[in-house]
């Protein structure tokens, strides 16, 4: 059992260290920032900021699964396995999703600190109702300058939407 001194200096130790992750995480943040510019320009190079900075980084069993080479599933390799050789296909392709997705939640970690939101959801403006019409209407005439053989005259309804966004404007 912990004695309480032990716990006050186990917390003390805890909370320091998160300060100084805190801080670390902060700073790389800025740093990625400040190389990248903007989150489009990470995003970009998404795949090969991946493989240097977080590749490294991940459990050996994700990098190996990651390594491991699967047929698709449907294949003509795939179709031809026993109920074992399935069972391995699965648990393989399991691994290989749990070191995407591990990637994926460091990618949005650094993502996050290098470009913050600015603001949150709930701070953001509601589009009036107005606003939302005229967006619908928008784009369902866009569809619809698109779409081809429908059982109604295009041109008209197109024409009749514009005459509905004209009335909404005024």
């Amino acid at each position: 059992m912990t004695n309480y001194q032990d716990l006050i200096s186990l917390v003390k130790s805890a909370l320091k260290d998160s300060d100084k992750a805190q801080s670390s995480l902060q700073k790389m943040g800025s740093k990625v920032a400040e190389f990248y510019g903007s989150e489009s320009a990470l995003n970009e190079v998404k795949a090969q900021f991946c493989a240097d900075a977080i590749l490294p980084l991940i459990d050996k069993r994700h990098a190996e699964a990651l390594a491991k080479d699967i047929p698709r599933k449907g294949s003509k390799e795939y179709n031809a396995y026993d109920q074992s050789g399935l069972a391995l296909w699965e648990s393989v392709n399991q691994a290989k999703k749990d070191a995407r997705s591990t990637i994926g939640v460091y990618y949005k970690r650094v993502i996050k600190y290098a470009f913050p939101a600015e603001e949150s959801e709930e701070e953001k403006p509601q589009a009036s109702d107005v606003t939302k019409d005229i967006e619908l209407l928008n784009a369902f005439i866009k569809r619809l300058e698109k779409a081809e053989g429908r059982p109604y005259d295009l041109a008209q309804v197109i024409n009749n939407c514009k005459v509905t966004l004209a009335l909404i404007h005024e």
